[in-house]
């Protein structure tokens, strides 16, 4: 595995994804007809704090990245990001950020900061990180993380099932299209990290 991932290129992977995808965005929603257009300016936002805050570790960065989307875009779906920014900060350390904590980062952003999902990715996870009272903690993401690699280059895997598990049980995953931009956010990730891995 590499020994850490950068955030400025695990954003502009997905700022990437959501930019060749717009037009789709727009029409999947239903309601106000912009949600691509949000979701393009929230990553650009990001993708700029990401460049300003180059020289500052993740934490600085995230938590950047967060005040200045929650000035610039009042979307419903900047909200739901700008938490997740703001919760993932206090969950890295350092400049560049391991595998596991990656996913972590990416559970969070799409579930607007809030700490438990619904989301699973069967077959995949190890279990949960911990219990109270038989309540789960959370997912094993290091688990998942590595059976998702080793899986990938034994047999093939399909990032984009693998995504819309991931996305299913998050903020971002309640409506339709924000669960597409979600899941193309996702899917984009998991390919770099999949890419960049050594395993």
């Amino acid at each position: 595995m590499p020994a850490g991932i950068n955030l400025t290129d695990l954003f502009n992977t997905a700022a990437r994804a959501i930019q060749s995808n717009q037009v789709q965005l727009n029409q999947a929603d239903s309601i106000n007809g912009n949600h691509g257009d949000n979701m393009v300016e929230i990553f650009d936002v990001i993708t700029q704090a990401m460049r300003e805050k180059k020289t500052a570790d993740a934490p600085a960065q995230l938590e950047y990245a967060a005040q200045l989307l929650r000035q610039r875009s009042a979307s419903g779906s900047a909200k739901v990001i700008a938490n997740g920014l703001a919760q993932a900060a206090n969950q890295v350390t350092g400049n560049a950020i391991p595998l596991e904590s990656a996913l972590s980062v990416l559970q969070t952003l799409l579930n607007g900061g809030k700490s438990e999902t619904s989301s699973t990715a069967p077959g995949l996870a190890s279990g949960v990180v911990g219990a109270e009272g038989g309540k789960p903690k959370g997912v094993d993401w290091l688990g998942v993380g590595l059976s998702l690699l080793k899986a990938s280059k034994e047999a093939g895997i399909d990032f984009g099932a693998l995504a819309q598990s991931l996305v299913s049980g998050t903020e971002m995953g309640k409506s339709e299209h924000r669960s597409q931009s979600g899941q193309l956010i996702t899917n984009a990730i998991l390919k770099t990290l999949f890419s960049d891995s050594k395993m």
